[in-house]
């Protein structure tokens, strides 16, 4: 990255952080005029909820809440602990609610990274890349505890998913620079709420949920929810694919200030082949993919997958007085895996034949997983602090046996699928233990400027029992320290810096020359922004600029071993607006225009631009509520998104061609009854495209999916 670059990247997030300060010191106090006041839909029943560390605590009373269903969302835990109004938050972050779940019908929490502000879709397990730099299967938390990506793919269960742009250490320990997901889980209510709904559709396409939730008791104190999904795939292109999920949820109350919540997630899913890949040719680098059956699936009938996992958690947030409050999560998650795969290696000259190799893995993973923090408000003078001190500690063990071998090549207009030589299998076994301290501090001075210094205190422990060379065992310490800052000239209007850094594990069984394991990598990030609540707070808009730094990079050499010696960076801008347009007229809007450059590597390719990070992505949802007698029971939604091209490896070779995807749904609400007929249109033009790739493979999206949704609430 060119010195000229840096200097306007970090000098434009100076100069929105100084306008602040300068606006906070002319601008006097904001008056009660200083905003047109909200409109005041009518009233409606609702639970008492709040969020806090990445998860909802309902209580067992209603309150009456006024709002509008497309107003955006206000506050969130995930950046800070606890709930904290997002204009006052000194990070970007963007949140897919509930509502807009339901309307883009989705199958699948990946899905919904299409249309976060930054985020690029990898493949449908849940990994992504996020401002250059990828978003990893240990980057997804479900209700801000670290998790497996494979154990949160039903969006039955999620009341919404929150995104955290930016290295997320100083809360939540080692991690991808470029972001963290949060999958937020339903919780029961005191309210009694039934819903069923049934989907079909093309390419064999089907589906079930039920969601129930309600009290146990009169006195509301002990509530349940009961969340269950079916689906099936029944083309070769979507894997074939079986799923089968339960969640039931049990909160009870204690005493006055304290609610205990247990739940479990029992998950069981098969199919054919693990993801859907394409050869990379000159043709589908320009966007082409004509020349060969799209259809194509390189695997065996034979061949398949399966995994399954049983996840049961706890909780409790308990009030300790009128200031303080305690909260404890644990989890522990059981994922059993078993593929049978003829994974793709490219295509021969000629452009006919595929190559291939053999790949079966069985595998057992177990998470232990906890975090617990004390959250207070106190003065200091004339200063106010909202304190949070926690610890997470984990425990992730992995139990595998792979085997790679040979393959015969595929002919993929005439396929023939030959029986293939069983690969010997061999183990790979590893432990890694993880304990953070952290402390966050919101310091409020006056009504204009917020600091929040944050510091994290970190032990990653790595221990390889399948070591054949090597030491098998390596402990490493980070301090992770974060300081923002946020200036609120008007209480709909905040300019705000953050500077941070985070580190990431390295890989087991990867060792330097003299037998030693990998050090963590490292990054460091700045970001600037501006933030405001516009036309009588109907619209949320964020505007961020960051540069993000990642070095002690591992590098392979031929012999084997690796050296630590790599750096890559990003810079870039964000936009994203979400809200009401008009009355029943909702949308959110983003932009993400991103850089990306190797700055050190043995390999030559200082100056590349990293992999599957595009340079441009865009996406726009919007829904409309029509009025009238008649037709005040439709609403209508669509959306689009574009990524531009990137790259598939680092020696920048290889093109991943742009895309523009069309989205479309509808809804209407029968009269007379509590039934729903919707529709559900994906990839509306059938457009061919690829997601992200590796090397000279491509990995292929879905194909247009439309299906017809019955629902019923009672």
């Amino acid at each position: 990255m060119s010195f000229v670059r840096y200097v306007l990247v970090t000098g434009a997030g100076l100069v929105w952080l100084a306008a602040g300060v300068v606006l906070a010191a002319q601008t006097p106090a904001a008056t009660k005029d200083s905003q047109p006041a909200p409109e005041k839909p009518a009233a409606q029943d609702a639970p008492v909820v709040r969020e806090v560390g990445g998860r909802l605590v309902v209580s067992d009373a209603t309150v009456v809440v006024t709002g509008s269903r497309d107003d955006p969302p206000r506050d969130s835990s995930v950046a800070t602990k606890i709930d904290t109004p997002l204009i006052e938050t000194p990070r970007s972050v963007s949140i897919i609610d509930r509502r807009t779940i339901d309307d883009m019908g989705l199958i699948s929490t990946t899905q919904a990274h299409d249309y976060a502000v930054g985020f690029s879709l990898v493949d449908e397990r849940g990994p992504a890349y996020a401002r250059g730099f990828p978003v990893d299967f240990y980057d997804l938390r479900r209700d801000g505890l670290r998790t497996y990506s494979w154990s949160v793919r039903e969006p039955a269960a999620i009341d919404r998913i929150q995104y955290l742009r930016g290295p997320a250490a100083v809360l939540y320990g080692d991690g991808s620079p470029g972001g963290l997901v949060n999958m937020v889980l339903k919780k029961p209510l005191p309210i009694r709420r039934h819903e069923l709904s049934a989907s079909g559709g093309s390419q064999g396409f089907g589906r079930l949920t039920a969601d129930f939730t309600g009290p146990l008791t009169s006195s509301r104190r002990v509530r349940y929810r009961l969340v269950a999904a079916s689906e099936w795939l029944g083309n070769g292109f979507d894997n074939e694919e079986r799923r089968l999920t339960l969640l039931p949820t049990i909160a009870v109350d204690v005493g006055t200030q304290g609610t205990i919540t247990f739940d479990t997630e029992f998950y069981d899913q098969r199919g054919r082949s693990y993801r859907h890949v394409v050869p990379a040719t000159p043709a589908s680098q320009r966007g082409d993919f004509s020349e060969y059956p799209w259809d194509l699936n390189v695997n065996s009938p034979e061949d398949g997958w399966t995994g399954g996992n049983i996840s049961p958690g706890l909780r409790l947030d308990l009030g300790l007085g009128q200031q303080t409050s305690l909260h404890v999560a644990a989890r522990y998650t059981k994922i059993d895996g078993e593929i049978e795969a003829q994974a793709l290696s490219g295509l021969a000259p000629g452009g006919r034949a595929a190559t291939r190799f053999q790949y079966h893995e069985i595998s057992t993973w177990h998470e232990y997983q906890s975090d617990s923090f004390v959250a207070t408000a106190l003065h200091t003078g004339r200063l106010e602090h909202r304190f949070v001190g926690g610890v997470e500690a984990g425990l992730s063990t992995a139990d595998s046996e792979i085997g790679i071998g040979a393959a015969t090549s595929l002919d993929i207009f005439n396929p023939v699928y030959d029986p293939q030589p069983e690969p010997v299998r061999r183990p790979t076994r590893y432990d890694v233990s993880r304990l953070g301290f952290y402390a966050v501090d919101q310091i409020r001075f006056g009504v204009h400027v917020i600091v929040n210094p944050a510091l994290r205190w970190s032990r990653l422990g790595i221990e390889n029992r399948a070591a054949g060379v090597g030491e098998p065992q390596s402990t490493e310490h980070a301090l992770s320290p974060s300081l923002g800052v946020v200036v609120l000239p008007r209480r709909w209007l905040s300019f705000y810096g953050t500077v941070a850094r985070g580190f990431e594990p390295p890989t087991p069984g990867q060792y330097l020359e003299d037998g030693r394991g990998l050090a963590p990598a490292e990054n460091a990030s700045v970001e600037g922004g501006v933030k405001a609540d516009l036309f009588a707070q109907k619209i949320s808009l964020t505007s961020a600029v960051y540069r993000i730094r990642r070095t002690n990079v591992p590098e392979a050499d031929v012999r084997g071993f690796y050296r630590q010696i790599g750096e890559a960076g990003s810079y870039g801008v964000e936009v994203e607006a979400v809200g009401s347009l008009a009355p029943r007229l909702g949308m959110r809007a983003g932009y993400a225009w991103t850089d990306t450059e190797i700055t050190s590597d043995t390999s030559g390719f200082v100056g590349r631009e990293l992999p599957n990070a595009p340079r441009h992505k865009a996406e726009l949802w919007m829904r409309y509520r029509f009025s009238g007698s008649i037709w005040q029971r439709l609403t209508t939604a669509g959306g689009v998104v574009y990524t531009s091209d990137r790259f598939t490896a680092r020696d920048n070779l290889v093109v991943t061609p742009a895309y523009t995807r069309f989205d479309a749904s509808a809804s209407y609400q029968l009269a007379g009854s509590r039934l729903a007929v919707g529709f559900v249109a994906q990839n509306l033009t059938n457009r061919r495209y690829v997601t992200s790739g590796s090397n000279t493979v491509f990995i292929a999206a879905p194909q247009r999916r439309l299906a017809v949704q019955l629902t019923s609430a009672f």
